[in-house]
């Protein structure tokens, strides 16, 4: 069965919206793969979309949603989109607004959130409220920080460790439900079957969504010991490479690479925690030194060595540079966290031939 892309916009991360038609394709029962199906697609393509199905038979649909997975790379997405003509004018990112406008910004995704059904079954509602009252969420904040009325007071009220405090909060709080239907008593929609992985992802999406366009060096990290915690951001490459290192779940010391990740990319780092994340990292390498390094990176690998031991790092001698830029700091350690993703690259190797 045929369909118009455009009307099949993508608004979610790929990968999510991959497990999400997974789970609607083994769903056997009609009643419920229906309901999964109109939520779903309302959430993750937009109103277009769910016109283009609504006059379908169940069977159609799925025939019609099996043909959308099996080309969901091809699909457009949302952040695809040219700039518009202010945008390419003023040369300013789409969507972007200052950093003072983000309280406001993420009260609003919250709100929408809500609205959604996502903080229901952390916050659950009276089925005659159309969604859980600021009371209800000043309660659960409170349990959680130990701070009266974080909600209620509002967004102007908020200074950045509030915001992050928040952010964090609410990111343990959301589950996406995968039903919605009318409450015949109070006309308000009910959400149930609940997914907290789901709903945990698209919140640090659109969460990271807005940091980023509120240019902050801040994100939600996705991976290792810090999920779900803001850490700071130097570049898109460098973070996606700690998010891979940190999402392994076998490699070399794992809990130690992932507690110097974790110590280097908070949000307060100060210089000496980013030098204990290199000496975490440069002890992991030592143990490995002779049965890895040595044999396969024979020439390179004193060179590494050679800096760490030339500045202060490690052992803090008289002879050391300790008067060093805080950049090279990062220079230091994304190499050595290189190393360390090319060791279990070679080990991997090694165990496969």
């Amino acid at each position: 069965m045929t369909f118009d892309r455009e009307d099949f916009e993508i608004q979610w991360p790929r990968d999510v919206l991959t497990t999400e038609l997974a789970v609607l394709q083994i769903t056997s029962d009609d009643d419920l793969w229906k309901e999964r199906c109109n939520l779903l697609v309302g959430e993750a393509f937009g109103p277009r979309a769910s016109r283009h199905i609504e006059e379908l038979s169940i069977a159609d649909r799925r025939v019609l949603l099996g043909n959308v997975a099996w080309g969901l790379s091809t699909l457009p997405t949302a952040q695809d989109r040219r700039p518009y003509f202010d945008e390419r004018a003023t040369g300013t990112a789409s969507g972007a607004f200052s950093e003072d406008e983000l309280p406001g910004e993420f009260r609003r995704l919250i709100e929408r959130l809500r609205t959604s059904g996502y903080f229901e079954h952390a916050v659950p509602n009276s089925i005659y409220d159309s969604v859980p009252g600021s009371d209800a969420i000043d309660s659960v904040l409170e349990r959680k920080t130990r701070r009266r009325a974080l909600w209620s007071d509002g967004a102007r009220n908020w200074d950045g460790n509030t915001l992050f405090t928040l952010i964090e909060v609410f990111g343990e709080l959301v589950a996406r439900p995968r039903v919605a239907w009318c409450d015949t008593s109070s006309h308000y929609l009910v959400y149930g079957d609940f997914n907290v992985t789901t709903g945990v992802a698209l919140y640090r999406f659109w969460v990271n969504d807005l940091l980023e366009r509120a240019g902050v060096p801040y994100r939600i990290s996705e991976a290792g010991s810090d999920a779900g915690r803001a850490v700071a951001y130097s570049g898109s490459f460098e973070h996606e490479f700690m998010e891979e290192v940190a999402s392994r779940s076998v490699g070399e010391a794992i809990d130690k690479v992932n507690h110097a990740i974790g110590l280097f990319r908070k949000r307060d780092a100060t210089r000496a925690d980013k030098e204990s994340a290199i000496v975490e990292l440069a002890g992991v390498l030592e143990r490995r030194r002779a049965s890895m390094l040595d044999v396969h990176l024979r020439r390179d690998e004193p060179q590494l060595f050679n800096i760490l031991n030339r500045f202060g790092l490690r052992h803090k001698r008289d002879n050391q540079m300790l008067d060093y830029d805080d950049v090279f700091l990062d220079w230091v350690f994304q190499r050595c966290l290189s190393t360390v993703a090319l060791i279990d690259r070679l080990v991997q190797r090694d165990a496969e031939s």
